[in-house]
């Protein structure tokens, strides 16, 4: 929200990891609609699915109500057939294709950017790996890059011998040496693709060369299908006609996500290499921060990363002893232990499938811990936690460079002259969930918050359900990343001010990824934090992460899914209700509102923003200095490390 002040880095962490909108975004449009009732109309939070997917499963959930989404890995190997009917030329700017040969062949991406010629289609992966996206060139319109929509910050380059592969363009990686992209031009009549130029990518300082490269060879020269890959070929008789096939999933900007149809912001990207901080030897292992600072009784449970069998038995009996603790104290957990376990589980076995962050690594864990601490006050009263240790990284495409507004670096004069938020980098946050159930608040402002949306911005508008609200994170999702309030720092809807992707994520000026909206009910790719997948046999829709204030979030009621537990029971103005077993519990969720502009659109919410939960006996909720919950690795406390 507000520009993040610098660390030392020996704190182990970027301060700024949650850090969302620029203020250079006053006058976006967006309002708060008006709640007048305590309830969300159920026509409302029930999202109507055009039709079933396409996909076929090929895992399951192991239980029908306390489970949560697949993880992007499992979507993967989903059985999917792709229509392949449609066709457009010449490209167009954003838009996605694959690139098909005569031969049937299409231009396919591998793991580290290796290039192939492949017929092969069945699943999501070997659809995906074959979707590119266009990118104008910025010093000749008619010119464009190619980037891979499975592995977002790479692009098609080509080496000195005219080899076409592709290139990490926007990482810190440094193999290859001599990285760049190739920008070309097409003839929709010869249907032939020419290599016009060559932009270097400078390994110093994480940026582009303004100037094509001189010594490129290549220029000129034209793409040839062999079979097994694509080359350049200097003659246009040697060359391969090529077809630009629209992407059969659709992943451009939803209409709801740009109500006011702001123009793609062509302003520079912020250079990375400021923010490139953190490492994975930071978190992780024994010489990592969570276990250096870690009570010996909490180890057993972070013995290992991701999902193992071991620290699943030792978290287990952590959670036993912490329910028999809490009933001897007369207090109780707020949830039943599967739920605990089920998201556990889901948030360990979340990998990075997508290479579209500057310093991941493929295959690595989201999110390498999840335990849990029982530590006691003054008085010997104990307040358990469960305590995620996190990249805030999303395990899919994040699709940052389709944002059309996306905060500025908050540095001096207009949006005009600032670069802007494209390019995510690993965050290291520890988010501590209290499992202790200290009760509801019964008004909005009973829970003390030390600052506000609406505070920070002089009060500007009633308290409400939107504003009154942390200004950094208020939940996490399964995958790891932290959510965000509907609104922004300027107090608009980041739906109405064009700053997110289509699956409701951006980055702010610390480079750190973060949910404000929920993708899945805007569009039906199933490609999101949870799918329609997730609901086929379930009896409840998905856990799908937890609030900071120690509730639950559920995936959206569908309409296809009527006969599911508390489809008819509305929700309140906090986004929840309550049944079964399950107690009090938020679901994410539509409304309709109006722009400044007065354009009507719907919002998909997440969370809103204020808490349900009363959090004003959760000990060490707050970072004093920020006014904002405790969330980084530089919040060590009692409740997450020490016993």
């Amino acid at each position: 929200m507000r520009k993040c002040s610098r660390l030392p880095l020996a704190l182990f962490v970027i301060s700024c990891s949650f850090m969302a909108c620029s203020k250079s975004k006053k006058g976006s449009s967006g309002t708060s609609p008006s709640t007048s009732t305590d309830e969300i109309d159920s026509s409302l939070i029930s999202f109507a699915q055009s039709a079933l997917s396409s996909a076929t499963k090929t895992a399951t959930h192991s239980d029908t109500y306390y489970f949560a989404p697949f993880p992007f890995a499992s979507i993967l190997d989903f059985t999917y057939t792709p229509s392949l009917s449609s066709t457009a030329a010449p490209p167009t700017n954003l838009q996605r294709y694959l690139l098909k040969a005569d031969s049937g062949h299409y231009l396919s991406i591998g793991d580290s950017g290796v290039l192939s010629s492949s017929a092969t289609f069945g699943t999501y992966a070997n659809t995906l790996n074959k979707i590119v996206q266009v990118m104008s060139d910025s010093n000749q319109s008619s010119w464009f890059r190619l980037d891979s929509e499975l592995h977002g910050i790479y692009s098609l380059d080509a080496d000195a011998s005219g080899n076409l592969s592709f290139a990490s363009n926007r990482g810190s990686a440094t193999s290859p040496s001599n990285r760049g992209y190739v920008v070309f031009a097409y003839d929709s009549a010869t249907r032939l693709l020419q290599a016009k130029a060559r932009y270097s990518y400078n390994l110093t300082s994480f940026e582009h060369s303004s100037t094509a490269d001189a010594s490129f060879p290549s220029q000129n020269y034209y793409v040839k299908d062999t079979g097994t890959s694509f080359i350049l070929v200097a003659s246009s008789a040697n060359a391969s006609p090529l077809t630009f096939v629209s992407s059969p999933i659709d992943v451009q900007m939803p209409k709801d996500f740009n109500p006011d149809s702001i123009a793609y912001q062509s302003n520079p990207p912020v250079a990375i290499k400021d923010y490139i901080k953190n490492s994975r030897a930071d978190l992780e292992g024994a010489t990592g921060k969570v276990q250096q600072d870690m009570d010996s009784a909490y180890l057993p449970q972070v013995a290992a990363i991701g999902d193992d069998a071991g620290t699943e038995t030792a978290a287990t009996t952590m959670l036993t002893t912490i329910e028999s603790t809490l009933t001897a104290e007369g207090a109780s957990l707020r949830y039943p232990k599967q739920l605990y376990l089920a998201f556990r589980k889901a948030a360990l076995r979340t990998t990075l499938k997508s290479d579209g962050l500057a310093n991941g690594t493929l295959g690595m864990n989201n999110v390498p811990y999840v335990y849990f601490t029982n530590a006691s006050d003054s008085s010997g009263l104990h307040h358990p936690f469960m305590v995620i240790a996190t990249y805030s990284i999303a395990d899919k495409p994040n699709r940052l460079q389709d944002v059309r507004r996306p905060p500025g670096d908050g540095t001096t004069g207009g949006y005009a002259d600032q670069h802007v938020t494209r390019d995510a980098t690993l965050q290291l946050d520890l988010v501590k969930i209290p499992l202790k159930n200290y009760g509801n608040i019964s008004s909005l402002t009973e829970n003390e918050l030390l600052a506000t949306l609406n505070s920070d911005e002089g009060q500007k508008l009633t308290d409400d359900v939107f504003n009154y609200a942390s200004t950094s994170g208020v939940g996490v999702a399964v995958d790891g990343v932290i959510i965000y309030p509907i609104e922004n720092n300027t107090l608009v809807t980041a739906h109405s001010a064009a700053e997110i992707t289509s699956n409701g994520i951006h980055v702010g000026q610390g480079m750190g990824l973060h949910y404000h909206g929920d993708g899945h009910s805007i569009q039906t790719n199933d490609l999101n934090l949870y799918n329609i997948q997730d609901y086929e046999g379930q009896k409840h829709p998905p856990v799908i992460g937890f609030g900071l204030d120690g509730i639950a979030l559920f995936g959206i009621y569908e309409k296809l899914y009527a006969d599911m537990e508390g489809y008819s029971q509305g929700l309140d103005t906090y986004g929840g209700h309550t049944h079964g077993d399950l107690g009090y519990h938020y679901h994410a969720h539509m409304y309709e509102t109006t722009t400044t502009k007065g354009n009507t659109y719907t919002v998909h919410a997440l969370m809103r923003g204020a808490w349900k939960g009363l959090i004003n006996q959760i000990p060490e909720f707050w970072d004093t200095s920020k006014k904002e919950p405790a969330y980084s690795l530089a919040q060590k406390t009692t409740y997450v490390g020490k016993h």
